[in-house]
């Protein structure tokens, strides 16, 4: 018997090629580019760029905007400034262009101009600062670097919640489990759970000597 890991990317078992990059392993098919879905290892796409956190295929992180002033990339911790249906850097903006013919873009939240101020947050977009809040608690940011479960934009405190209520139970604990998951026979158990269910003992290195009694796990001794 032997632990199985699992994918990085959809949480399942690996039992055929895995793929290790930026310290997650993924099944061939999980391992894609996140704007297009293409994967790398099947299409043999190899240029593949790291864009805030995220994996992208050359072709999705080249068509990233550009400023119309300089030419060069608006990367995510540049100031946008859209006049006239195109976009600039603040800096490259046309010194005869009127204040009332600019914004600084939609706000990827509420979808409303942005016509002062503003927050770019990475993997979020640019958005209102009214609008730089928890989507469950309502909570203003402020300093706090937010966190993302489901695609949504939320509070340290509303993630743990979030992800308890999405994980699966421990089978020898019956407590969430919110990361890395260990498998043996075919059911999800803490790392830390890896021991027997009647003398505590740690089993992590027992292999093929592993037992179950039910789902919980059991040494030889107390089979």
């Amino acid at each position: 018997f032997f632990f199985a890991m699992s994918c990085t990317g959809c949480g399942k078992a690996i039992d055929d090629t895995v793929i290790r990059v930026g310290g997650g392993e993924y099944h061939k098919q999980c391992f894609k580019c996140t704007s297009c879905g293409e994967p790398f290892a099947i299409t043999g796409n190899r240029d593949v760029v790291i864009d805030d956190g995220k994996f992208k295929c050359g072709d999705c992180y080249n068509e990233k905007e550009k400023c119309r002033g300089c030419w060069k990339l608006i990367d995510s911790s540049s100031m946008v400034v859209y006049a006239f249906g195109r976009s600039f850097h603040k800096a490259c903006l046309p010194t005869d262009v009127d204040a009332s013919q600019t914004s600084l873009g939609e706000c990827s939240v509420c979808k409303e101009s942005v016509t002062q101020g503003g927050v770019n947050v990475p993997s979020f977009g640019f958005m209102h600062e009214k609008c730089f809040v928890c989507s469950d608690c309502r909570a203003p940011f402020g300093d706090e670097t937010p966190g993302s479960i489901g695609g949504k934009m939320v509070c340290e405190a509303c993630g743990v919640i979030r992800r308890e209520a999405m994980a699966d139970p421990c089978c020898q604990c019956g407590k969430p489990i919110t990361c890395g998951p260990k498998l043996a026979f075919r059911q999800k158990y803490h790392p830390t759970c890896i021991r027997c269910a009647k003398c505590d003992k740690d089993l992590s290195w027992e292999g093929k000597n592993l037992m179950a009694d039910g789902k919980r796990l059991v040494c030889d001794g107390c089979k």
